[in-house]
């Protein structure tokens, strides 16, 4: 783990990436928590278009006008190495791995090309600052 917790916290902007529907799984949950918390919080989901509350999905990283302070994965190991490299060719420079989203092969490609990397345990849901 290269980031420092507080300093991922402490930034406003961030997309979780794997965003759902359903709002009884993570993606969701996660995306609604640090919203609600005051985060400007963007939602990234291939498939999506539009959340049912109206707010716009955007289908890769690199869609987003401004390159988010932090992107949160809430997506399975396989389809992270994608992120990986979606978020290089962005400039995002910090990433966070929900537990159960950690691929190591995506961690060390994240660490090799310089991004602070939170993986291995904490939930940004838990850790998240509040703002409003």
């Amino acid at each position: 783990m290269s980031g420092n917790i507080e300093e991922f916290v402490g930034l406003r902007r961030w997309a979780v990436v794997g965003v759902s529907d359903d709002k009884a799984k993570f993606g969701r949950r996660i995306f609604e928590s640090l919203r609600g918390a005051g985060y400007d919080v963007v939602p990234v989901h291939p498939s999506l278009n539009v959340l049912d509350d109206g707010t716009p999905v955007f289908k890769r990283i690199g869609d987003i006008p401004q390159a988010p302070d932090v992107v949160d994965l809430v997506i399975p190991p396989a389809a992270t190495a994608q992120v990986i490299e979606d978020c290089i060719a962005a400039g995002v420079t910090r990433v966070w791995f929900q537990p159960g989203a950690e691929a190591e092969e995506a961690i060390s490609r994240a660490e090799q090309a310089g991004l602070a990397v939170i993986a291995h345990g904490p939930c940004a849901m838990v850790e998240k600052k509040r703002w409003a």
